[in-house]
């Protein structure tokens, strides 16, 4: 159930002119309907490739508040999801990223931190052990204050990680125009913005916050610790975004260090038979919205963090028209690193655009 998502940009003398994003990930949580809850809530971690934890997880609360009941996810199952969100970092982080910029990847660190992640539950100490010595090759402290240049000085005087951020801050393209962050609020906040308390389809498609595309994921939770903002202040969100995982990083292993820590993800009820559930993924904020009536879902919504970033009017479109840079194909890689950074859950590609069918600059 992943489809795939097509960015078509068109470039002229280095600048980026045209835009069209082309989102063909297919609205799967129909699939949902008509079955008893407890069936809704295992076939939710089968339907998608990516993040199967935090579907789960968000199923189970989302139908547990539909029913009136206490969440009964139990503290492990949040703690997974937090695993499984560290994990999908340290692939961007040790294996695409190099690979991006030119470097070798680190695929055996990858796969040792990975697994060490994996037992976290039984040895939690060696997974908080790996994530802080990888943190610490970042070179920076995650809340000192510095400016880029500073920042970039103080990445190459750490290890492998940080020499990958480093290079990311020279090469990563500065933001032209920017989307406004999503705020980090509950589901009861949004089920309260949301009509009969649960997202529609049109805005399972296309979501926004106070009507406008916003942007979701480790930056806008991240925006205010110091080395992230410092990076935003800059304009370099690209790398604002890349630094923001690491810093979540150094926040996941605090929270696997401590046992009384609590959920990661909350559910609220509008009515009697709705519920809607928010959970944070490494690529941003998953909602599932549910109707159930005499244990039966009758109508399944899923919002995932793919439809907030890669929205047809958002930030993915927004800091990508007008782009410039030295050349046509140094153009084209700049936008590839804004996509990566972005991080879809679906496979993608950036190809030309041909026509003036897309807004032009």
């Amino acid at each position: 159930m992943a489809g795939r998502l097509q960015l078509r940009v068109g470039v002229e003398h280095g600048c980026v002119r045209r835009v069209r994003v082309e989102n063909g990930r297919p609205l799967a949580a129909h699939l949902l309907n008509g079955r008893r809850v407890d069936e809704a809530v295992t076939l939710a971690s089968n339907l998608f490739s990516l993040c199967g934890q935090a579907q789960g997880l968000a199923a189970r609360l989302a139908v547990d508040a539909a029913q009136g009941l206490a969440p009964s996810a139990p503290r492990s199952r949040h703690r997974a999801t937090l695993v499984e969100l560290a994990q999908e970092h340290l692939w961007r982080l040790m294996i695409d990223w190099p690979q991006r910029l030119g470097m070798t990847d680190r695929r055996e660190a990858f796969a040792d931190l990975h697994r060490r992640l994996a037992g976290a539950a039984e040895a939690p100490e060696t997974a908080v052990a790996g994530l802080r010595a990888l943190v610490a090759e970042s070179g920076f402290a995650v809340d000192a204050a510095m400016d880029t240049a500073a920042l970039r000085d103080a990445c190459r005087r750490g290890g492998p990680l940080g020499e990958v951020l480093a290079r990311l801050i020279d090469a990563a393209p500065v933001a032209v125009e920017c989307t406004a962050l999503l705020p980090q609020v509950g589901a009861g906040a949004w089920s309260a913005r949301l009509t009969d308390g649960m997202p529609d389809a049109a805005f399972c498609r296309q979501p926004v916050f106070d009507d406008a595309p916003a942007e979701t994921g480790a930056l806008a939770r991240q925006a205010k610790v110091p080395v992230v903002a410092s990076l935003l202040a800059a304009g370099r969100r690209c790398a604002a975004r890349v630094v923001a995982r690491v810093v979540e990083l150094a926040r996941v292993a605090s929270v696997l260090a401590d046992p009384a820590a609590g959920p990661v993800a909350d559910a609220a009820s509008a009515s009697a038979g709705v519920g809607l559930a928010c959970v944070e993924t490494a690529r941003g904020l998953l909602m599932h919205g549910v109707r159930v009536e005499a244990g039966v879902v009758t109508d399944y919504r899923i919002v995932a963090p793919t439809e907030w970033n890669f929205h047809p009017a958002g930030v993915f479109f927004r800091e990508t028209l007008g782009l410039k840079a030295t050349g046509d194909d140094a153009a084209r890689s700049q936008v590839q690193c804004l996509a990566l950074a972005l991080d879809p859950c679906v496979a993608w590609d950036v190809a030309d655009l041909e026509g003036e069918e897309a807004i032009r600059a």
